[in-house]
Protein backbone atom coordinates (compact mmCIF):
# COMPACT_ATOMS: atom_id res chain seq x y z
CA UNK A 1 0.00 0.00 0.00
CA UNK A 2 1.63 3.43 -1.27
CA UNK A 3 0.76 6.77 0.42
CA UNK A 4 -1.53 9.23 -0.81
CA UNK A 5 -0.71 11.49 -3.15
CA UNK A 6 -0.55 14.75 -2.53
CA UNK A 7 -2.31 17.68 -3.96
CA UNK A 8 0.72 19.70 -5.55
CA UNK A 9 1.70 15.87 -7.64
CA UNK A 10 -1.95 15.98 -8.69
CA UNK A 11 -2.01 19.21 -9.81
CA UNK A 12 1.19 18.47 -11.11
CA UNK A 13 0.25 15.50 -13.09
CA UNK A 14 -3.25 18.00 -13.67
CA UNK A 15 -1.04 20.21 -15.47
CA UNK A 16 0.98 17.88 -17.53
CA UNK A 17 -2.34 15.68 -18.96
CA UNK A 18 -3.33 19.43 -19.99
CA UNK A 19 -0.45 20.13 -21.73
CA UNK A 20 -1.15 16.43 -23.88
CA UNK A 21 -4.30 17.41 -24.55
CA UNK A 22 -4.02 20.55 -26.27
CA UNK A 23 -0.14 20.50 -27.45
CA UNK A 24 1.07 20.78 -30.20
CA UNK A 25 -1.10 23.60 -30.65
CA UNK A 26 -3.12 23.27 -33.91
CA UNK A 27 -6.00 26.34 -34.49
CA UNK A 28 -8.65 23.65 -35.86
CA UNK A 29 -8.09 21.63 -33.33
CA UNK A 30 -8.28 24.11 -30.29
CA UNK A 31 -11.48 25.67 -32.08
CA UNK A 32 -13.42 22.28 -32.04
CA UNK A 33 -12.07 21.85 -28.17
CA UNK A 34 -13.01 25.30 -27.24
CA UNK A 35 -16.77 24.54 -28.74
CA UNK A 36 -16.93 21.67 -26.43
CA UNK A 37 -16.29 23.32 -23.66
CA UNK A 38 -18.33 26.46 -24.02
CA UNK A 39 -21.18 23.87 -24.92
CA UNK A 40 -20.91 22.32 -21.92
CA UNK A 41 -20.45 25.54 -20.00
CA UNK A 42 -16.84 24.97 -18.64
CA UNK A 43 -15.87 28.08 -20.24
CA UNK A 44 -13.09 30.45 -18.28
CA UNK A 45 -11.91 33.94 -18.57
CA UNK A 46 -15.47 35.28 -19.84
CA UNK A 47 -17.37 35.24 -17.03
CA UNK A 48 -18.23 38.03 -14.70
CA UNK A 49 -20.96 39.66 -12.21
CA UNK A 50 -20.08 42.68 -12.26
CA UNK A 51 -22.54 45.97 -11.03
CA UNK A 52 -22.06 48.91 -12.03
CA UNK A 53 -22.46 51.25 -9.08
CA UNK A 54 -25.98 53.14 -9.11
CA UNK A 55 -26.33 57.05 -8.77
CA UNK A 56 -28.59 57.49 -5.37
CA UNK A 57 -32.36 57.60 -5.95
CA UNK A 58 -33.82 61.34 -4.97
CA UNK A 59 -36.36 61.01 -1.75
CA UNK A 60 -39.25 63.81 -2.97
CA UNK A 61 -39.15 64.74 0.54
CA UNK A 62 -35.89 65.64 0.71
CA UNK A 63 -35.89 67.71 -2.72
CA UNK A 64 -38.63 69.28 -1.46
CA UNK A 65 -36.84 70.41 1.79
CA UNK A 66 -33.93 71.46 0.24
CA UNK A 67 -36.09 73.52 -2.28
CA UNK A 68 -37.21 75.43 0.55
CA UNK A 69 -33.65 75.46 2.48
CA UNK A 70 -32.27 77.52 -0.93
CA UNK A 71 -35.43 79.53 -1.05
CA UNK A 72 -35.22 80.94 2.43
CA UNK A 73 -31.04 81.41 1.93
CA UNK A 74 -31.58 83.29 -1.38
CA UNK A 75 -34.35 85.81 -0.41
CA UNK A 76 -32.98 88.79 0.99
CA UNK A 77 -33.71 89.96 4.09
CA UNK A 78 -36.00 93.05 4.69
CA UNK A 79 -35.18 96.10 6.26
CA UNK A 80 -37.19 97.24 9.26
CA UNK A 81 -39.33 99.89 9.03
CA UNK A 82 -40.06 102.40 11.86
CA UNK A 83 -44.00 101.73 13.20
CA UNK A 84 -44.04 98.61 10.98
CA UNK A 85 -45.87 95.82 13.31
CA UNK A 86 -46.10 92.68 12.70
CA UNK A 87 -48.94 90.43 12.20
CA UNK A 88 -49.20 89.18 15.13
CA UNK A 89 -49.34 92.57 16.52
CA UNK A 90 -45.99 92.92 18.09
CA UNK A 91 -44.29 96.54 17.62
CA UNK A 92 -40.61 94.82 18.38
CA UNK A 93 -40.90 92.58 15.34
CA UNK A 94 -38.00 93.97 12.90
CA UNK A 95 -38.03 91.56 9.97
CA UNK A 96 -40.27 89.21 8.87
CA UNK A 97 -38.80 85.79 6.56
CA UNK A 98 -40.43 85.42 3.68
CA UNK A 99 -41.19 81.83 2.72
CA UNK A 100 -42.02 80.37 -0.45
CA UNK A 101 -44.20 77.56 -0.63
CA UNK A 102 -42.39 74.73 -2.71
CA UNK A 103 -43.88 73.92 -6.07
CA UNK A 104 -45.08 70.21 -5.88
CA UNK A 105 -42.72 67.97 -7.23
CA UNK A 106 -44.39 65.03 -10.16
CA UNK A 107 -43.57 61.80 -8.50
CA UNK A 108 -44.08 58.73 -10.74
CA UNK A 109 -45.38 55.84 -9.18
CA UNK A 110 -45.81 52.38 -10.09
CA UNK A 111 -48.91 52.98 -11.27
CA UNK A 112 -48.17 55.56 -13.68
CA UNK A 113 -46.10 52.59 -15.62
CA UNK A 114 -48.50 50.73 -17.53
CA UNK A 115 -47.64 48.83 -20.42
CA UNK A 116 -49.51 49.06 -23.52
CA UNK A 117 -51.52 46.26 -24.95
CA UNK A 118 -48.38 45.52 -27.70
CA UNK A 119 -45.97 45.04 -25.06
CA UNK A 120 -47.89 42.88 -23.56
CA UNK A 121 -48.69 40.90 -26.42
CA UNK A 122 -44.89 40.59 -27.13
CA UNK A 123 -44.46 39.34 -23.56
CA UNK A 124 -46.40 36.81 -23.63
CA UNK A 125 -45.54 35.52 -27.32
CA UNK A 126 -41.29 35.95 -26.14
CA UNK A 127 -41.90 34.34 -22.86
CA UNK A 128 -42.48 30.90 -24.15
CA UNK A 129 -39.56 31.34 -26.74
CA UNK A 130 -37.03 32.33 -24.01
CA UNK A 131 -38.30 29.28 -21.90
CA UNK A 132 -37.84 26.58 -24.60
CA UNK A 133 -34.41 28.46 -25.94
CA UNK A 134 -32.74 27.96 -21.93
CA UNK A 135 -34.58 24.37 -21.95
CA UNK A 136 -32.60 23.45 -25.08
CA UNK A 137 -29.15 25.38 -23.97
CA UNK A 138 -29.92 23.17 -20.45
CA UNK A 139 -29.87 20.13 -22.55
CA UNK A 140 -27.14 20.92 -24.79
CA UNK A 141 -24.56 21.53 -22.02
CA UNK A 142 -25.99 18.44 -20.00
CA UNK A 143 -25.26 16.02 -23.30
CA UNK A 144 -21.90 17.87 -24.39
CA UNK A 145 -20.79 17.79 -20.22
CA UNK A 146 -20.08 13.73 -21.29
CA UNK A 147 -18.28 14.81 -24.34
CA UNK A 148 -16.03 17.21 -22.24
CA UNK A 149 -15.10 14.35 -20.40
CA UNK A 150 -14.68 11.69 -23.24
CA UNK A 151 -12.23 14.43 -24.79
CA UNK A 152 -10.33 14.43 -21.30
CA UNK A 153 -10.29 10.62 -20.65
CA UNK A 154 -9.25 10.11 -24.62
CA UNK A 155 -7.89 12.72 -25.19
CA UNK A 156 -8.92 12.85 -28.85
CA UNK A 157 -12.33 14.99 -30.09
CA UNK A 158 -15.16 12.96 -31.13
CA UNK A 159 -18.11 15.32 -30.78
CA UNK A 160 -20.57 13.33 -32.79
CA UNK A 161 -19.57 10.22 -32.28
CA UNK A 162 -19.63 10.96 -27.64
CA UNK A 163 -22.58 12.89 -28.35
CA UNK A 164 -24.54 9.77 -29.42
CA UNK A 165 -22.74 7.68 -27.25
CA UNK A 166 -24.01 9.69 -24.05
CA UNK A 167 -27.35 10.59 -24.85
CA UNK A 168 -29.04 8.40 -22.60
CA UNK A 169 -26.20 9.94 -19.21
CA UNK A 170 -26.79 13.47 -20.78
CA UNK A 171 -30.50 12.99 -20.90
CA UNK A 172 -30.26 12.00 -17.41
CA UNK A 173 -28.57 14.80 -16.31
CA UNK A 174 -30.60 17.39 -17.84
CA UNK A 175 -34.32 16.12 -16.46
CA UNK A 176 -31.91 15.39 -12.87
CA UNK A 177 -31.20 19.29 -13.21
CA UNK A 178 -34.47 20.70 -14.03
CA UNK A 179 -36.29 18.78 -11.30
CA UNK A 180 -33.51 19.10 -8.72
CA UNK A 181 -33.94 23.19 -9.91
CA UNK A 182 -37.91 23.04 -9.52
CA UNK A 183 -37.24 21.84 -5.96
CA UNK A 184 -34.68 24.46 -5.29
CA UNK A 185 -36.85 27.04 -6.27
CA UNK A 186 -39.37 26.02 -4.12
CA UNK A 187 -37.46 25.64 -0.83
CA UNK A 188 -36.03 28.53 -1.28
CA UNK A 189 -39.02 30.40 -2.08
CA UNK A 190 -41.05 29.23 1.06
CA UNK A 191 -38.08 30.01 2.77
CA UNK A 192 -37.90 33.77 1.63
CA UNK A 193 -41.99 33.77 2.18
CA UNK A 194 -40.74 32.78 5.87
CA UNK A 195 -38.15 35.55 5.80
CA UNK A 196 -40.86 37.87 4.69
CA UNK A 197 -43.69 37.03 7.02
CA UNK A 198 -41.46 37.19 10.17
CA UNK A 199 -40.09 40.39 9.32
CA UNK A 200 -43.45 41.47 9.04
CA UNK A 201 -45.81 39.46 12.41
CA UNK A 202 -43.16 37.49 14.40
CA UNK A 203 -39.21 39.14 14.46
CA UNK A 204 -37.90 35.69 16.91
CA UNK A 205 -39.17 33.71 13.53
CA UNK A 206 -35.90 34.87 11.52
CA UNK A 207 -33.78 33.45 14.05
CA UNK A 208 -35.53 30.16 12.43
CA UNK A 209 -35.66 31.17 8.49
CA UNK A 210 -32.95 33.01 7.55
CA UNK A 211 -30.17 30.05 8.20
CA UNK A 212 -32.71 28.04 6.52
CA UNK A 213 -32.65 29.80 3.44
CA UNK A 214 -28.46 30.14 3.73
CA UNK A 215 -28.45 26.24 4.55
CA UNK A 216 -30.94 25.29 1.69
CA UNK A 217 -29.12 27.51 -0.75
CA UNK A 218 -25.24 26.25 0.48
CA UNK A 219 -26.94 22.48 0.41
CA UNK A 220 -27.88 23.20 -3.30
CA UNK A 221 -25.04 24.45 -4.51
CA UNK A 222 -22.71 21.73 -2.95
CA UNK A 223 -25.18 18.77 -4.53
CA UNK A 224 -24.94 20.52 -7.97
CA UNK A 225 -20.95 20.85 -7.13
CA UNK A 226 -20.79 17.40 -6.52
CA UNK A 227 -22.58 15.60 -9.18
CA UNK A 228 -21.01 18.15 -11.93
CA UNK A 229 -17.53 16.87 -10.43
CA UNK A 230 -17.70 13.87 -9.46
CA UNK A 231 -21.08 11.71 -10.28
CA UNK A 232 -20.65 12.69 -13.93
CA UNK A 233 -17.27 11.16 -14.26
CA UNK A 234 -19.04 7.68 -12.13
CA UNK A 235 -21.63 7.47 -14.74
CA UNK A 236 -19.00 7.78 -17.60
CA UNK A 237 -17.31 4.96 -16.29
CA UNK A 238 -20.55 2.66 -15.31
CA UNK A 239 -22.91 2.79 -18.27
CA UNK A 240 -25.59 1.32 -15.83
CA UNK A 241 -25.71 4.61 -13.62
CA UNK A 242 -28.59 7.56 -13.78
CA UNK A 243 -27.79 10.61 -12.31
CA UNK A 244 -29.19 9.86 -9.07
CA UNK A 245 -27.99 6.43 -8.80
CA UNK A 246 -24.60 7.87 -9.43
CA UNK A 247 -25.05 10.44 -6.94
CA UNK A 248 -26.37 7.55 -3.99
CA UNK A 249 -23.45 5.52 -4.98
CA UNK A 250 -21.05 8.42 -4.94
CA UNK A 251 -22.24 8.80 -1.30
CA UNK A 252 -22.06 5.28 -0.46
CA UNK A 253 -18.34 5.27 -0.60
CA UNK A 254 -18.52 7.36 2.26
CA UNK A 255 -14.96 9.49 0.73
CA UNK A 256 -15.24 11.76 3.90
CA UNK A 257 -16.61 15.15 4.42
CA UNK A 258 -13.38 16.85 5.32
CA UNK A 259 -11.80 15.50 2.37
CA UNK A 260 -14.53 16.69 -0.14
CA UNK A 261 -14.78 20.30 1.74
CA UNK A 262 -10.99 20.20 1.43
CA UNK A 263 -11.22 19.53 -2.48
CA UNK A 264 -13.30 22.82 -2.36
CA UNK A 265 -11.34 24.69 -1.07
CA UNK A 266 -8.52 23.97 -2.97
CA UNK A 267 -10.49 24.45 -5.65
CA UNK A 268 -11.56 27.90 -4.48
CA UNK A 269 -7.94 29.07 -3.98
CA UNK A 270 -6.82 27.65 -7.89
CA UNK A 271 -10.23 29.34 -8.96
CA UNK A 272 -8.91 32.63 -7.62
CA UNK A 273 -5.50 32.54 -9.19
CA UNK A 274 -6.59 31.25 -12.61
CA UNK A 275 -8.77 34.31 -12.57
CA UNK A 276 -6.05 36.48 -11.63
CA UNK A 277 -4.26 35.60 -14.81
CA UNK A 278 -7.14 35.80 -16.88
CA UNK A 279 -7.71 38.94 -15.80
CA UNK A 280 -4.07 40.02 -16.44
CA UNK A 281 -4.46 38.28 -20.10
CA UNK A 282 -7.80 40.70 -20.73
CA UNK A 283 -5.98 43.60 -19.98
CA UNK A 284 -3.09 42.81 -22.31
CA UNK A 285 -5.72 41.86 -24.93
CA UNK A 286 -7.84 45.29 -24.12
CA UNK A 287 -4.96 47.47 -24.10
CA UNK A 288 -3.31 46.00 -27.28
CA UNK A 289 -6.88 46.11 -29.19
CA UNK A 290 -7.61 49.68 -27.79
CA UNK A 291 -3.76 50.75 -29.23
CA UNK A 292 -4.56 49.31 -32.91
CA UNK A 293 -8.15 50.37 -32.66
CA UNK A 294 -6.91 53.87 -31.81
CA UNK A 295 -3.84 53.92 -34.85
CA UNK A 296 -7.24 52.67 -37.56
CA UNK A 297 -9.68 55.75 -36.27
CA UNK A 298 -6.23 58.33 -36.80
CA UNK A 299 -6.01 56.91 -40.39
CA UNK A 300 -9.68 56.66 -40.68
CA UNK A 301 -9.96 60.57 -39.54
CA UNK A 302 -6.96 61.04 -42.10
CA UNK A 303 -8.32 59.83 -44.96
CA UNK A 304 -11.64 61.46 -44.26
CA UNK A 305 -9.66 65.00 -44.12
CA UNK A 306 -7.84 64.01 -47.87
CA UNK A 307 -10.91 62.29 -49.36
CA UNK A 308 -14.41 63.35 -47.69
CA UNK A 309 -16.08 61.53 -50.27
CA UNK A 310 -14.98 58.02 -48.52
CA UNK A 311 -17.14 58.97 -45.45
CA UNK A 312 -19.81 56.39 -46.13
CA UNK A 313 -17.28 54.06 -46.96
CA UNK A 314 -15.18 54.65 -44.42
CA UNK A 315 -18.63 53.99 -41.61
CA UNK A 316 -19.44 51.00 -43.11
CA UNK A 317 -15.76 49.13 -42.92
CA UNK A 318 -15.48 50.93 -39.32
CA UNK A 319 -18.73 49.21 -38.45
CA UNK A 320 -18.05 45.90 -39.79
CA UNK A 321 -14.22 46.12 -38.28
CA UNK A 322 -15.44 46.99 -34.56
CA UNK A 323 -17.62 43.68 -35.38
CA UNK A 324 -14.57 41.83 -36.33
CA UNK A 325 -12.46 43.25 -33.75
CA UNK A 326 -14.72 42.37 -30.83
CA UNK A 327 -15.28 38.99 -32.03
CA UNK A 328 -11.43 38.41 -32.57
CA UNK A 329 -11.10 39.47 -29.07
CA UNK A 330 -13.41 36.78 -27.85
CA UNK A 331 -12.12 34.13 -29.77
CA UNK A 332 -8.42 35.08 -28.73
CA UNK A 333 -9.24 35.16 -24.84
CA UNK A 334 -11.16 32.30 -25.13
CA UNK A 335 -7.50 30.44 -27.02
CA UNK A 336 -5.52 32.36 -23.82
CA UNK A 337 -7.79 30.78 -21.23
CA UNK A 338 -8.62 27.83 -22.66
CA UNK A 339 -5.51 25.70 -21.06
CA UNK A 340 -7.26 27.10 -17.70
CA UNK A 341 -10.91 25.17 -18.76
CA UNK A 342 -9.14 22.05 -19.47
CA UNK A 343 -6.56 21.88 -16.29
CA UNK A 344 -9.94 22.08 -13.75
CA UNK A 345 -11.07 19.06 -15.52
CA UNK A 346 -8.24 17.22 -15.42
CA UNK A 347 -7.84 18.21 -12.09
CA UNK A 348 -11.63 17.18 -10.91
CA UNK A 349 -10.90 13.66 -12.60
CA UNK A 350 -7.46 13.28 -10.53
CA UNK A 351 -9.17 14.22 -6.99
CA UNK A 352 -12.00 11.83 -7.94
CA UNK A 353 -9.21 9.10 -8.04
CA UNK A 354 -8.06 10.19 -5.01
CA UNK A 355 -11.02 9.96 -3.16
CA UNK A 356 -12.50 6.65 -5.12
CA UNK A 357 -9.53 5.02 -6.68
CA UNK A 358 -11.97 2.87 -8.67
CA UNK A 359 -13.05 5.76 -10.79
CA UNK A 360 -9.05 6.29 -12.08
CA UNK A 361 -10.42 7.87 -15.19
CA UNK A 362 -6.79 8.83 -16.11
CA UNK A 363 -4.51 6.64 -14.54
CA UNK A 364 -3.33 8.91 -12.19
CA UNK A 365 -0.80 8.20 -9.91
CA UNK A 366 -3.85 7.92 -6.99
CA UNK A 367 -4.68 4.27 -8.74
CA UNK A 368 -2.37 2.88 -6.44
CA UNK A 369 -3.60 4.84 -3.27
CA UNK A 370 -6.14 3.09 -0.54
CA UNK A 371 -9.07 5.66 0.31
Amino acid sequence: MSSEPSVSSIISFSWQKTKEILLPFEFKRWLKILVIVWLAGHSAGLGGNYRFPQQPKPNPQQSQEKQVQLVNQGTPKQPSVQGETSLSGDPTASEQKVAIAPTPLSVKTSSDFKLSPSAIVAILIATPFVIALALFFGWLSARFNFVFIDLLVRRDIRIRESFRTYKTFGNSYFLWSLGFTLIAILVLGLSILGIIFSAAKAKALLLLFVPLALFALLAALVVVLLVSDFVLPMMYRESSLNTMEGLKKFFSFRAGIGRIAFYFLIKIGLGILAGIFALVIALVIGIAAFVIGLLIALLGSLLLGVLPILKPILIAVGIIGITVGVLAIIILLSFATLPISIFFGTFTLSYLARLIPTYNLLNSPSSSSNA
